[in-house]
């Protein structure tokens, strides 16, 4: 890894031909990918690079984004595992079963309390941990591991869950216990109230991650991120180094190892809506437009199977041969 690093997840369009309409409305992202050399990269998620930044795996982050997030947002440090455990909004659709992000709900305080008050009450025997500190994000606590593997929510947010279920020894019982609060939810009268107001139900939940806090190994020295996010918090926090919350470069100082991570254009594309990401795209453009001489030097982690490092110049490429 190079020791400034740019994730920018969701520049690069899939469908080729909105990418290169793209690069022809947006001349400064044109430029600055002209610059570039792509080397292949292990396909892997966002949540996945961001770990590989601390001396994580991809499995290894995969397990234990709760356990940090929910550091993140409780500044406590045990040795529960915990897992994601998110109110969702699921929907029938012909033979699927849609999933719909609990942040889209809008789910109030008070219905987060509730919910969670019955469900615990109905599991009072399992002596679950369950917590939350924002109404739409949920964590499980355990005192013991589980033999199951689990699609992070943003990868079925939007789209049928049939195949996305949970894996591994133990993925028979928890399916059960999906549905049973399926059942649970259905019945409670927060979900009668919303039905009432014409307002989508709360009727599941979706359970992912599940590790204790791991140890890591931080391969940069600080982190400049567009807008919150909790995993990027969490990190920080657990490495004990600098986090910067917006990206305005300024006072950008490059000697350290530095990791920016601009998250809108992904946040726009779990959206669905097209427009949400060509929005996100031209506020690129005039952010790249204002630091494109700071980032000159900075490796390119878009997400799309490959990464990307400044290509050098002619006279040292002839040097080389």
């Amino acid at each position: 890894m190079n020791n400034q690093s740019l994730i920018v997840a969701g520049l690069i369009h899939q469908d080729p031909a909105i990418h290169q309409q793209m690069l022809k409305e947006q001349p400064h992202i044109a430029r600055f990918l002209k610059q570039y050399q792509a080397y292949p990269q292990d396909s892997i998620n966002s949540d996945q690079l961001l770990g590989s930044f601390f001396g994580l795996d991809a499995d290894k982050t995969t397990q234990t984004t709760a356990s940090i997030c929910y550091f993140a947002e409780f500044n406590q440090k045990t040795t529960d595992y915990w897992f994601h455990f998110d109110p969702v909004h699921l929907k029938a659709d012909r033979d699927h079963l849609l999933l719909f992000d609990g942040a889209y709900l809008e789910i109030k305080t008070a219905e987060a309390t509730q919910l969670i008050q019955e469900c615990t009450e109905f599991y009072a025997d399992l002596n679950w941990k369950l917590v939350y500190k924002t109404p739409h994000r949920w964590y499980l606590g355990l005192t013991e591991p589980l033999d199951l593997k689990a699609v992070p929510l943003e990868q079925v947010t939007g789209h049928s869950i049939m195949d996305q279920m949970p894996t591994g020894k133990d993925a028979k019982t928890w399916r059960g216990i999906l549905n049973e609060i399926q059942m649970l939810f259905f019945q409670s009268s927060i979900n009668q109230q919303r039905q009432a107001q014409a307002e989508p139900i709360i009727n599941g939940v979706w359970l992912s991650a599940g590790g204790q806090l791991p140890e890591i190994t931080p391969h940069i020295q600080q982190i400049w991120q567009s807008s919150p996010h909790l995993l990027v918090q969490g990190l920080a926090k657990l490495a004990n180094i600098r986090l910067i919350e917006q990206l305005n470069l300024l006072d950008f100082k490059a000697p350290k190892a530095t990791l920016l991570y601009y998250q809108e254009m992904e946040q726009a594309l779990l959206t669905g809506e097209h427009q949400n990401w060509l929005n996100a795209i031209a506020e690129f453009e005039q952010w790249l437009k204002q630091h494109q001489s700071i980032l000159q030097k900075f490796d390119l982690y878009p997400l799309n199977g490959h990464y990307y490092s400044p290509k050098k110049p002619f006279w040292k490429q002839i040097l080389r041969r």
